[in-house]
């Protein structure tokens, strides 16, 4: 046996460690979500056990020891550095030798095995000058390593980019689905990002949409094989647009196991919200049934609620959310859940309450923007509460506070859409505030900045198609656009311009319902469209196609109210048809088949005003329909009923006086319901009680005193009959009874 001479002692030969990982090292209150994002794609990147992070990583035991240990194996140290990461706080706790940052920092760049990776997130720069303040154990990390940006605009590009170099620096295998899964989640947050709905609802719609993504991404970065193939599939079907094909992913899993029931319905109710209400609501009630203490699920099944036309349920709900937003100290949620209230309330005609609600978000949405200015996620809150308050205060007859209210949104969404110009959703917020400025020059007779301002919110709109022209939801906003273009052509007179600005967004419409027919608010929408292009035709005196262009509204509101019978916004829609219809089928002489329609929808909004009866929406309908009959029974010569279809319309039209005895509109519904009344009443051949010439003369002075003010009068045919018969000589000669 051969033996080491005796001056050669024997010694074991220990192998270096095996470096194999990545540490991430950053400040918790600088740059928390973006490092936490980094995090995520790391470990998508190089797999779940491959990234260290002291959070998630750190486990038990003392802290450096763990640290050190960590540090040990990781052949990369990624330094996530935001705005707040040197600033006037954190700075000084650079300095002090037991500061956790530091310590990381430190001994990460004493190691020569370890690749250093400062990187910028959040718009940070650490400039020379601010460099030379560090201490001075740390200034190599910027002095001697390549500093990598990662940008919110170019968020794939760079962090693609960080995770070759340091494949690349470190030899440490990516995955090989790595680009294909980055393809598909970026393609994903495109599309989440320009969804869009009903007005009302596309604010929360969006951010519940992208916070199911946030969770889904968070959640495919720790993922086993199996549960990443899953996540993986429904990732692809959102790239694709197929929000349905991405619900079944977690409506399996939904049904698979209770530990992920909340998330899996939360999931399946915010993808659901943007194509099938009801089943959102369902799925959101679930949520509620596992976890009734959750705030955010409250909001969603509130405006899934108020969606399906439910005012009571979906009041129910906002409340719940708001009790549970303020009992957390969460400041967004109870801003989201004031503003939700606020279109409950203005949908029910409360435009005071509306107006009190939307007043208190601005104030919280204005201290949250002052907490941090240079955050345009709250400026945006401050922007959509500003245009929220515009709406109340137009709903009460304010156009001039509107306005106002509008501009100020208007100039924050200008400031971020400068900022962000590859955002779409700033763009997108961008064509709103225009289109609600628009609104209100129309509402002033300004109709040619009225039809400026709708064509250059239009253009944006254009844009955002051409950006992404498989979009769909980019699409139906084009749709809105083409239509609020037309509504300001129409009311400036150039009805040919209009009627072509309204068959442009009928065309994107049925394509879209084409696409995806079981998208029951596409298919609202797309009556919406035949419902403009019939009146600007009746308008035009094409009575053929106008009613044509009213049945193909019908038949489209009728499959939906018959789908739901209880969505009282459906049921609103159909009867709103049955009107134009009488309206049109009169004009061509056919008075039977007029008053026919007419009682129809008399028949739809008596139910509603029966259901909730403390809506004056659905009160205002009903008072229209009774004077729709009323003009129907007066044209076919029958004054006795006539006029008690004029009593029954000037009794709402009191009730809705006594709750707002100052709205305009309101006054104007009871001059027009007295007038009529007079009229009918003085087609007989007996004369005008003292009472019955008083509620006329009453009703010409009201008329007289909106005028006067400058509230914009409709042209309407009794308004020309009331001044006709002022001219006359003899009008006030009327015998009294």
């Amino acid at each position: 046996m051969s033996s080491l001479p005796a001056s050669e002692p024997a010694t074991a030969q220990v192998p270096p460690p095996l470096r194999d990982a990545i540490f991430i090292s950053y400040r918790r209150d600088d740059a928390r979500g973006a490092s936490g994002r980094v995090y995520d794609w790391l470990k998508i990147g190089f797999g779940a056990n491959a990234v260290f992070r002291d959070v998630h990583s750190i486990g038990v035991g003392r802290w450096r020891d763990r640290i050190d240990a960590a540090l040990a194996r990781c052949a990369a140290c990624v330094a996530v550095i935001g705005p707040r990461w040197a600033d006037a706080t954190n700075l000084p706790r650079l300095h002090e030798s037991g500061d956790m940052v530091r310590h990381e920092l430190m001994t990460a760049l004493a190691s020569e095995a370890i690749t250093m990776v400062p990187t910028l997130v959040e718009n940070a720069s650490l400039p020379g000058e601010q460099v030379k303040q560090l201490p001075e154990p740390l200034q190599p990390l910027f002095r001697e390593w390549n500093v990598r940006t990662i940008t919110e605009n170019g968020w794939e590009d760079d962090i693609r980019r960080l995770i070759q170099e340091i494949g690349e620096a470190t030899a440490l295998p990516v995955q090989p689905d790595f680009q294909a899964l980055l393809l598909s989640v970026a393609a994903a947050e495109q599309r989440i990002a320009g969804l869009e709905q009903e007005h009302r609802a596309q604010r929360d719609q969006l951010e519940a949409s992208q916070r199911t993504i946030d969770e889904l991404r968070g959640r495919l970065a720790e993922a086993p094989s199996g549960e990443r193939d899953r996540l993986s599939e429904a990732f692809a079907a959102l790239a694709q647009g197929n929000t349905r094909q991405a619900e079944a992913v977690f409506e399996r899993e939904h049904a698979a196991a209770l530990r992920t029931a909340v998330d899996a319905a939360c999931h399946v109710g915010n993808l659901a919200l943007l194509r099938d209400v009801g089943k959102a609501a369902t799925y959101f009630g679930k949520v509620l049934q596992l976890d009734p203490e959750q705030p955010e699920a409250s909001l969603q099944l509130s405006q899934a609620r108020f969606s399906l036309g439910d005012l009571d349920g979906a009041e129910q709900a906002v409340q719940r959310g708001l009790e549970l937003a303020r009992a957390r100290g969460d400041g967004r949620l109870e801003l989201r859940a004031l503003l939700g209230l606020g279109d409950g309330q203005l949908a029910r005609g409360d435009g005071a309450a509306a107006l009190t609600h939307n007043r208190q978000a601005v104030a919280i949405a204005t201290a949250l923007a002052d907490q941090q200015p240079a955050d345009p996620d709250r400026q945006r809150d401050l922007s959509v509460a500003h245009t929220k308050v515009g709406d109340a205060l137009l709903a009460q007859g304010q156009p001039e506070a509107a306005l106002e209210s509008y501009r100020h949104s208007l100039a924050i969404r200008q400031k971020l859409a400068a900022q962000e110009p590859a955002s779409s959703q700033a763009q997108r917020d961008l064509a709103i505030g225009l289109e609600r400025i628009g609104e209100i020059l129309l509402w002033q007779k300004d109709f040619d900045g009225a039809v400026d301002t709708s064509r250059r919110s239009l253009a944006i709109r254009d844009a955002l198609v051409e950006r992404d022209s498989g979009n769909s939801n980019a699409q139906l906003d084009l749709s809105i656009g083409h239509n609020k273009v037309g509504d300001a052509l129409l009311a400036r007179g150039d009805g040919g311009s209009a009627l072509a600005a309204y068959t442009k967004a009928l065309r994107i419409m049925e394509e879209l319902v084409r696409a995806d027919p079981g998208n029951s608010q596409w298919q609202r929408e797309l009556a919406f469209c035949h419902n403009r292009r019939g009146e600007v035709l009746a308008a035009a005196g094409e009575s053929e196609e106008a009613l044509m262009a009213f049945r193909q509204g019908q038949a489209v509101a009728e499959r939906l109210a018959c789908l739901d019978p209880d969505n009282s916004l459906w049921q609103a829609d159909l009867a709103f048809v049955f009107d134009r219809i009488g309206a049109a089928v009169q004009h061509q002489g056919d008075l039977e088949a007029a008053l026919q329609h007419y009682q129809r929808a008399l028949a739809i909004r008596s139910a509603l005003v029966a259901r909730d009866p403390e809506t004056s929406p659905w009160l205002r309908d009903l008072f229209v329909s009774h004077l729709n009959v009323a003009d129907s029974l007066t044209a076919q010569n029958n004054p006795e009923a006539a006029r008690l279809s004029c009593r029954k319309a000037l009794a709402i039209a009191d009730q809705l006086l006594s709750c707002a005895p100052d709205d305009p509109q309101t006054r104007f519904d009871r001059a027009e319901a007295g007038y009529k009344l007079s009229a009918a009443i003085a087609a007989d051949p007996g004369s005008l009680s003292a009472a019955d010439a008083e509620l006329l003369n009453t009703s010409r002075e009201v008329v007289a005193d909106l005028r006067a003010s400058g509230w914009p009068m409709p042209h309407e045919a009794w308004l020309r009959a009331m001044e006709a018969e002022q001219s006359e000589p003899d009008t006030s000669e009327r015998r009294l009874a």
